[in-house]
This record gives C-alpha cells, sequence and structure tokens, in this order.
C-alpha cells in the first residue's frame, strides 16, 4: 500500500525548501506529511492548530445512502459524534465506524478517495460532504480498518 499513500504524501514534500520554512513557523494553520530524512519512515507533521488537535479522538466511517432522492451511494468521512449522528438524521446507515487520532483519519480517508471511485449525488447533502461519496457498490469492498492498519504502520508523528 505504501505505494499508493506515496503520491498522496508527497503534495507535501518534507525536505522541500518551503516545507522547512513552515516547520520553522509554528503559528503557520498547515499541516502534512512527509519522509522523515533521518529514519525514511512518513512521518504526519503538525505546523499549527487546528479546531480539533491531530491527535483528537475522531471516527473514520463509511455511511450507506439507500435512497437519497432516489439514488443509492456511500459516504466517506471524519468526524466527531454530531457528524456522523447528523449523516443518519438524513437517512444515512452506519457500515463501518473506527475511532482513531485525527491525523490517522485525515491520511486513510485520503487514501480511500484516491483508491475508490467517485460518485457525487445530484443532489448534495445539506450536511456537506457530497465530494467524498463513492459508488453503492463499494459498501461490501471496502475495509476502512484495512486502511487504519496501514496509517498506524507506516506512519508515525513527528517526534514519536
Amino acid at each position: 500500500m505504501i505505494d499508493k499513500i506515496e503520491p498522496i504524501l508527497l503534495e507535501m514534500d518534507y525536505i522541500n525548501p518551503v516545507m522547512q520554512a513552515a516547520r520553522g513557523a509554528p503559528s503557520l494553520p498547515y499541516t502534512a506529511a512527509g519522509i522523515d530524512p533521518d529514519s525514511g519512515k512518513w512521518v504526519f507533521i503538525d505546523f499549527g492548530k487546528l479546531p480539533l488537535g491531530n491527535d483528537s479522538p475522531t471516527f473514520l466511517y463509511l455511511i450507506a445512502f439507500p435512497d437519497w432522492h432516489g439514488e443509492q451511494f456511500v459516504k466517506v468521512g471524519i468526524g466527531i459524534f454530531d457528524r456522523v449522528r447528523a449523516h443518519e438524521l438524513r437517512g444515512g446507515e452506519v457500515l463501518q465506524k473506527i475511532e482513531v487520532p485525527r491525523w490517522q483519519a485525515l491520511i486513510a480517508e485520503k487514501m480511500i478517495l484516491n483508491d475508490w471511485p467517485r460518485y457525487r449525488p445530484r443532489v448534495p447533502l445539506p450536511q456537506h460532504g457530497d465530494t467524498e461519496c463513492l459508488p453503492w457498490e463499494v459498501a461490501n469492498n471496502l475495509a476502512i480498518t484495512d486502511y487504519i492498519r496501514f496509517v498506524q504502520t507506516e506512519i508515525r508523528l513527528e517526534n514519536r
């Protein structure tokens, strides 16, 4: 799977001079991931503050929408309990949900969205996130735990 995540993480190259400058300016509101030149391992780098910290418990979820204005699709996403509940209140059915540190959920979600075809419902979701929808058939073939396990094994937080 590392070949699948490298293109994602290379978007923010750790050894790029701009990234090095950003690392020295903790007030910048950015997070990124890249290769640690000392260990050769991928790391997640915190450049600033988020409303939720990078270690905050966050759900990575897969929710089915069996009848969204006549369409069927699944939604992958991240969020806390209220976010999952907002989807359920609008007809979503939780298929999979795992609680992990926010940084792991962010990377796993991006990998999933790169691995699977997208589906854009004709009627947008009122709670947003319709760009993170997948075809209905994905529901039985996608295991979010596989992605989380990969992130936990292959990526570490900086300075840990």
